[in-house]
């Protein structure tokens, strides 16, 4: 079931649905600004929805748009709560949209309030810069630029060499530049300034330096260590990103840490002031990052800022209404990855629990969980969808029989944990790259930038469509996590559970690069190092600047001793010469190198 979607309305003003069985009444709906009535660019202003009757079964979706623009989605439709906090980083006047649906009803209405945001800049048209609640994130405001660009640099005030900046920007001309600043040391002090440049990128003008110093971390952080320190390591991606998880409790509470190669910490989350997290799936380039928000928002996603402020917000249960709207099964969570695409599209993966025929009439039917990839608008209305019961042989059971166990109390019987995606990538010719771990399988899609039947190009892995020419006993990977392809080179962390278990339960985890001919479907291994350690979940892979690979042994383990390392291996021998290592006190799910907190990757 794949196909194309135009996008479609689904809301408008206030409108009343009668629903056969249900008696109408009228459901009203108010917005009241919970936060003081004077905004600053970069302060939280915070919106609060009431409805008259009173329901606790009333969804939320909350809405802004500026003078002449469209609306956006801030918080997609949800009953866990009926506020939205939103960091505006341009001064004006927005106008913030409310609407509320009873679902047992039919009934829905919407409410809009306008309000202003005030620029930090003062008559004198000086930069400005601001501190917040985060000791390690400050804001960099400048006046209305006249040049093509904006870029704003900073440096420690006793290093002024080695200099940061944010990324290029277009200036406004009309209003205020406004930067988040991050990847700053503690209780140190910086010099900054903006510079402006032209249309052929040479420099045009330099705003005045100014001086500001950072905070202590309060937060609580698990401790980390340098394992190993190489000369020939790579320094220019001196940022080391962690997604963390917690070790305890149902819900899994992340905290995202970055540090740099020393292990002097240079920005987290901080939870305390934006909620907790159950996980980061990636720093987006520009500083923005892909979050699971706690389970307040069942099956939720995310987009936050460096301050860790919402971009955008939507759920399992609100896009399920959406894609069975348009004849597909629901979903019940977004999970393990998602992408912001090219033009600002957003493709999730997500799971889907089904009921199959058995393979024959005495066979009982099967409850599986598969995986479900969905391609959503900026206002999650949906545009493509792939089916991973539709696409896969679903006689092909999972490698190692894993199952999901119901929860305490739950009279449901376990369920197949068929595909357990755990990565998705959009390829340079336009169509994907998907890992099913349980499948021991990476696929490549037809999504051809939307216009795709989802079938499957190739499968890549053992008793897959490629050839490997290898001496090693158990070349291939299993129950892989994060590939990544380039056309030529496919990169992934090899937990390798299947071949443990078949060894005996010995053997440790392998970071891995494959040199692939799709053609004539051979592949080659041109990486295959040991990486010392046994992961059995969790992992990345990436490749660095300088020709080395980047890979994360997400969950160790030392009797009670649970933690991880990230890597650096030079591709200098088919196995591989060991770099870098960074150790800390905690699973992590992913880890990156990056140039700065700005620049993800290569």
């Amino acid at each position: 079931m794949i196909r194309l979607i135009s996008r479609f309305l689904m809301l408008g003003s206030v409108s009343l649905f009668a629903l056969t069985g249900y008696p109408l009444r009228a459901l009203d709906v108010w917005l009241n600004q919970v936060s003081g009535p004077v905004s600053l660019v970069g302060d939280q202003v915070t919106w609060e929805a009431t409805t008259a009757p009173e329901n606790p079964g009333i969804y939320y979706q909350f809405s802004v748009a500026s003078p002449g623009a469209p609306f956006s989605v801030l918080r997609d439709f949800n009953r866990s709560t009926n506020r939205v906090d939103w960091a505006p980083m341009r001064e004006g006047w927005y106008t913030i949209r409310v609407v509320a649906r009873d679902r047992a009803s039919g009934e829905s209405a919407s409410a809009e309030a306008s309000f202003e945001v005030s620029s930090r800049i003062q008559a004198d048209k000086q930069p400005v810069i601001s501190s917040t609640g985060h000791p390690l994130v400050f804001l960099y405001s400048a006046p209305a630029c006249q040049s093509a660009y904006m870029t704003v640099h900073f440096s420690k005030a006793d290093d002024p060499e080695r200099r940061f900046s944010t990324p290029v920007r277009p200036c406004n001309r009309i209003k205020s530049e406004n930067f988040w600043i991050a990847g700053l040391e503690p209780n140190t002090e910086y010099r900054i300034r903006h510079v402006l440049w032209d249309d052929y990128g040479e420099p045009a003008a330099q705003g005045p330096e100014l001086t500001f110093k950072t905070g202590t971390v309060t937060t609580p952080l698990r401790p980390g260590t340098a394992i190993k320190w190489d000369d020939r390591m790579n320094f220019d991606q001196g940022v080391l990103l962690e997604s963390q998880l917690g070790v305890a409790g149902p819900s899994r509470s992340a905290i995202s840490v970055a540090r740099n190669l020393e292990g002097t910490v240079v920005w987290y989350y901080d939870a305390q002031a934006h909620g907790k997290l159950q996980n980061m799936f990636r720093p987006l380039p520009g500083g923005d990052l892909i979050v699971v928000p706690s389970t307040d928002i069942p099956g939720g996603l995310r987009e936050i800022d460096l301050g860790g402020n919402l971009i955008w917000e939507t759920n399992a249960e609100a896009v399920s209404e959406r894609l069975q709207a348009l004849g597909y099964p629901p979903i019940s969570q977004f999970h393990h990855d998602a992408l912001r695409m090219p033009g600002g599209n957003i493709l999730a993966l997500a799971t889907s629990d089904r009921v199959i025929p058995g393979s024959d009439p005495e066979a009982p039917p099967r409850h599986m969980i598969g995986d479900v990839l969905v391609l959503m608008d900026r206002n999650f209305q949906v545009l493509w969808v792939w089916d991973s019961f539709q696409k896969l042989d679903v006689n092909r059971r999972a490698t190692l029989g894993e199952t999901y166990q119901p929860a305490p109390g739950s009279t449901d019987p376990p369920a197949e944990d068929w595909t357990h995606g755990n990565a998705v990538e959009y390829l340079p010719d336009g169509n994907l790259l998907y890992s099913a771990r349980a499948q021991d399988w990476v696929f490549k899609i037809d999504f051809r930038d939307g216009a795709g039947t989802g079938d499957i190009i190739w499968r890549l892995g053992k008793d897959g469509d490629f050839t490997l020419d290898s001496a090693d006993a158990y070349p291939w990977f299993s129950h892989q996590h994060d590939p990544h392809f380039d056309g030529t080179r496919l990169w992934v962390f090899d937990n390798g559970n299947t071949r443990y278990e078949a060894n005996g339960e010995t053997g440790n985890s392998r970071g891995q690069v494959y040199v692939l001919d799709e053609q004539n479907k051979t592949a080659r291994l041109e990486l295959n190092a040991d990486l010392g350690c046994y992961s059995p979940a969790l992992g990345s892979a990436e490749p660095l600047s300088n020709g080395d690979y980047h890979f994360t042994c997400g969950i160790l383990t030392d009797g009670s001793y649970v933690y991880s390392q990230s890597l650096e291996v030079s591709p200098d021998s088919p196995a591989g010469t060991l770099r870098y290592g960074y150790q800390v006190d905690s699973p992590v799910y992913r880890s990156f190198r990056m140039h700065d907190l700005y620049r993800p990757g290569q």
